[in-house]
């Protein structure tokens, strides 16, 4: 249709579509043996757009490190099978910053998504740079986010650098809470590091 959009349109769009390949090695014997990593990646993502429920996959506006030398990192989203010996080892599955909408009520929000279904014990399942969630009720804004955990392949809960958990209040004042307007209060963030 002219939009430059792939996809489905009205249920999938892909802002673009990025095929490639990492750290390939193919050893010929007696068999060949093929191991690196095959992916698909995209610029953005939108599922459902314009509908009451709705989700978004995007690339992070701030600076971030180069993919590889002079490329700059523009990827919102990269979906991988990494192969080992000619056999599928793990997927991979990389999504720079997704906000998914429930009505005008609930936002949920993710940041830096890594998930390697191949991480060992002691490696990194998943991780999370930022994982939260925001309530409108009104005027009111409820939100919390928790920042740089991870998970490891035994289910161990790890902390990184920067770990904490955030809530915010947003809009708020005493009357949200029934609190008597003689005595006004705001409350703007509670936080926990």
């Amino acid at each position: 249709g002219g939009t430059g959009k792939i996809g489905i349109a009205g249920i999938l769009e892909f802002d673009d579509l990025r095929i490639g390949v990492t750290n390939l090695k193919v050893t010929f014997g007696a068999q060949v043996d093929f191991d690196g990593t095959i992916f698909v990646a995209s610029g953005g993502a939108k599922f459902l757009p314009g509908k009451p429920v709705s989700a978004t996959i995007t690339d992070r506006t701030s600076s971030e490190p180069d993919i590889a030398p002079n490329t700059p990192d523009t990827e919102a989203i990269r979906l991988g099978l990494e192969f080992e010996n000619g056999k599928v080892k793990s997927f991979i599955f990389r999504a720079d910053t997704v906000r998914i909408t429930l009505g005008s009520f609930l936002t949920l929000t993710a940041r830096d998504i890594d998930l390697n279904t191949g991480a060992a014990a002691n490696e990194e399942l998943v991780s999370f740079g930022a994982i939260g969630a925001e309530v409108k009720i009104g005027s009111l804004v409820i939100g919390g986010e928790g920042r740089n955990f991870a998970f490891l392949g035994d289910g161990t809960f790890v902390t990184k650098p920067g770990f904490g958990v955030f809530l915010s209040i947003g809009g708020a004042t005493g009357d949200g809470f029934k609190w008597p307007s003689w005595l006004p209060i705001q409350i703007k963030e509670i936080g926990i590091t």
